[in-house]
């Protein structure tokens, strides 16, 4: 119903600005308002106006256009049409002072929002190769800590504890100098602690028991009190959660408690998977930049999912820094997300997944989200 609807706006689009060179600012200005956050209709249309007038130069209601579009929404949602407008704009033959003014328009529009990629890409053989049982978690701590994309405490405790999640070593003995180990490394980069509730409600099962009362033991490691400032994006409930954040794009506004960062508002961008798992990406960024503000000092943020009991309480913290895209069956009736599934039927088939997205990593172990549960995004500062 939704991609109908999508569909059906963007062929009455198409319709009404048919010339969008004749064109009033008027009609222009509806549709804006009328594509919302699915600028990159607009963007096709402008594509094929300046393709049909051979890439001369920008005529006024391209400027207008141009002006009021927010193009950041596009990269994140269509890069490959945001790039084949940005490779129009640089073959323009005829540059005009109002078009030197547009480009530093959108120079300022670019430098002042910062989206943040939330979920790294996970190529095959990269975390994937440490879910296999030959790597030993010495070399996985190692190898984690060199990655560009672990950039805080939360990230590293993540993927050794999906390591051990997923393999099920019981030969594993963790001994306390390994936690200091991580200890020291966090010291050295002058990592922030992890919050104590966020590491006691990790799940405890055989196999991450020992690392997690390890990690719990260690003051280098962990924060005696839960007293972490975080905030909840949304809660939804297991369907809700299936047939809106993944099948949808979605803006989700949220501030980050504290002095330093009064008057701002943060967001969570999401890309819908609409027919491929390739399609999903998760990123937040600032959504409005006062005039001089240094994106240096944007604050380091940690997502993760929360599974609520009946009572609304915490149940189980859920990390999803290493779990890729989400996959589905061929029929997009069961859906995973990395080693948390989304549905409560056992299906055969889940191994025929659509389109073996670049994300996807050969889960062995899962974590099944009880049908009447409710799910939190939560973030922390980091």
């Amino acid at each position: 119903m939704l991609s109908f609807l999508i569909s059906t706006r963007k062929d009455f689009i198409k319709n009404y600005l048919s010339d969008l060179g004749k064109s009033s600012v008027c009609k222009i200005d509806a549709c804006i308002a009328l594509v919302k956050t699915d600028v990159h209709i607009l963007v096709e249309l402008l594509i094929v106006h300046l393709k049909r007038n051979g890439n001369i130069s920008l005529d006024m209601n391209s400027r207008h256009l141009l002006m009021n579009l927010d193009m950041t929404l596009c990269f994140f949602k269509k890069r490959d049409l945001h790039t084949e407008l940005f490779d129009a704009l640089e073959r323009l033959t005829e540059v005009s002072k109002e078009d030197l003014k547009l480009f530093v328009h959108l120079y300022k529009q670019n430098t002042s929002k910062v989206y943040v990629p939330i979920v790294p890409v996970l190529q095959r053989g990269s975390f994937d190769r440490f879910l296999k049982q030959r790597y030993n978690i010495d070399d996985i701590l190692e190898e984690l800590a060199a990655r560009r994309d672990v950039t805080n405490l939360y990230s590293l405790l993540d993927g050794l504890w999906l390591r051990l999640f997923n393999v099920k070593e019981k030969s594993v003995t963790f001994y306390y100098d390994f936690a200091e180990k991580i200890a020291k490394l966090a010291k050295e980069r002058g990592w922030s602690l992890i919050d104590r509730k966020y590491a006691e409600l990790l799940i405890h099962h055989s196999y991450t028991q020992d690392f997690l009362h390890a990690i719990l033991k260690c003051d280098g490691l962990v924060s005696k009190d839960s007293n972490a400032d975080f905030v909840t994006v949304f809660e939804y409930s297991r369907t809700k959660f299936v047939t809106t954040l993944l099948l949808q794009d979605n803006i989700f506004k949220f501030q980050i408690p504290g002095e330093f960062y009064a008057g701002l508002t943060f967001v969570l961008l999401t890309s819908s998977l609409d027919s491929s798992p390739d399609c999903f990406d998760l990123r937040w960024g600032l959504f409005n930049a006062p005039p001089g503000y240094n994106l240096t000092c944007l604050p380091k943020l940690h997502f993760v999912l929360v599974e609520l009991d009946e009572e609304g309480e915490w149940k189980h913290v859920l990390p999803i820094s290493w779990c890729g895209q989400p996959t589905s069956d061929n029929t997009h009736s069961f859906w995973n997300w990395g080693y948390v599934k989304l549905h409560h039927k056992y299906t055969g088939n889940m191994n025929k997944l659509v389109g073996h997205a670049k994300g996807y990593v050969d889960w062995k172990c899962y974590h099944k989200v009880g049908g009447s549960s409710f799910l939190q995004m939560v973030v922390f500062e980091v």
